[in-house]
């Protein structure tokens, strides 16, 4: 007797989408489905989960239905920092005009 493990199409895009959250892109995950559920009224679900309408639409420019991921929270630091433009020779002469 030979077994076989078939696996169902598409599965695999379904288990991806099964990742971990932290308890806050759970609780924006429930605001989306609120929001479907009550036939994308956005004032409703935000007075039911007492967030402001600004808040709500904010993440939802950000909610890719496919990468459960983008409910997490990011930085907000840029990715690029500007650099000192001066020098260490001048870092000292300034320490030495004020002392």
């Amino acid at each position: 007797m030979k077994i076989r493990y078939n696996i169902a199409q598409g599965s695999y895009q379904l288990s991806r989408l099964a990742i971990d959250l932290s308890k806050e892109a759970k609780i924006r995950l429930s605001w989306f489905d609120s929001y479907r559920n009550h036939q994308h009224n956005a004032r409703l679900t935000c007075r039911h989960f007492g967030i402001s309408p600004q808040t709500l639409y904010r993440w939802q420019k950000r909610y890719d239905l496919h990468h459960r991921k983008t409910l997490e929270t990011h930085s907000c630091r840029p990715k690029r920092v500007r650099q000192p433009t001066y020098t260490l020779a001048q870092i000292e002469a300034v320490r030495k005009v004020r002392e």
